[in-house]
């Protein structure tokens, strides 16, 4: 009877122990289904993800490859729009060099022609009043044969000197602008009178007492000064 007992007790110790071996079993196959089932979901949802990056990165290559290319085509419209403006630039500068060399050109030929102008303006200056002189001196000539003519006309011979000194005096005064000065009682300027002689008188200022040759000025440029004797005002403390 205790026997029994016992053997039962065993025996339905045995049978707990089987069915909760046989639940961890499930458990376990359960478990091992999920782990399965979630290793699966992961595998899926690792080759959509690459799947995703690889069409992302096809993608991507796409865009670079339509990049460059279009980058490509800035480039070379900006070296196009380059080589324009340095053609341009180039044009520019040979027209401006061919417009300096003209301008050189010319501003070179009006300095010989200056020059030259100049060099003969020198060398011929006094070909007009020569041409001039030449005519008094025909006159001059005219006049000394008249005067070793027989029989001798004194008041003929001396009208004919009148009328050349007439003639060289219009020559010089109104056609070159010559001006005599130098008259008794014009007020002594040392700057066109040249004093040859002084005396103390009863002058109010210093003055030509005397004029021994007349002075000449062409315009305002003194030629020859008058040379004259100064009259200066005497002094009374004396």
């Amino acid at each position: 009877m205790w026997l029994f007992g016992y053997a039962e007790q065993l025996y339905g110790n045995n049978s707990k122990d089987v069915n909760m071996s046989e639940e961890i079993d499930k458990d376990e196959e359960i478990t091992e289904a999920d782990d399965n089932a979630q290793t699966e979901e992961c595998d899926t949802n690792n080759d959509e993800q690459e799947c995703d990056e690889q069409c992302c990165n096809d993608n991507d290559t796409d865009t670079d490859d339509e990049s460059e290319i279009v980058d490509d085509d800035d480039i070379q419209s900006e070296l196009d729009q380059v080589k324009a403006e340095l053609e341009k630039a180039k044009a520019e500068a040979a027209e401006y060099k061919d417009k300096w060399m003209r301008t050189y050109a010319d501003m070179e030929n009006l300095r010989k022609r200056t020059v030259i102008e100049k060099q003969d303006s020198l060398k011929y200056a006094n070909f007009n009043i020569i041409s001039d002189l030449l005519t008094i001196l025909d006159n001059f000539q005219l006049a000394i044969e008249a005067g070793e003519k027989e029989p001798f006309d004194k008041d003929n011979y001396v009208n004919g000197i009148k009328m050349i000194e007439n003639q060289f005096i219009d020559l010089l005064f109104k056609k070159y602008g010559v001006v005599k000065y130098g008259e008794q009682g014009e007020a002594f300027d040392p700057n066109i009178h040249q004093a040859m002689m002084m005396e103390e008188g009863d002058y109010e200022k210093d003055e030509l007492a005397m004029v021994f040759r007349s002075g000449y000025k062409l315009h305002d440029r003194v030629v020859r000064p008058a040379q004259v004797k100064v009259g200066k005002p005497a002094n009374k403390d004396k």
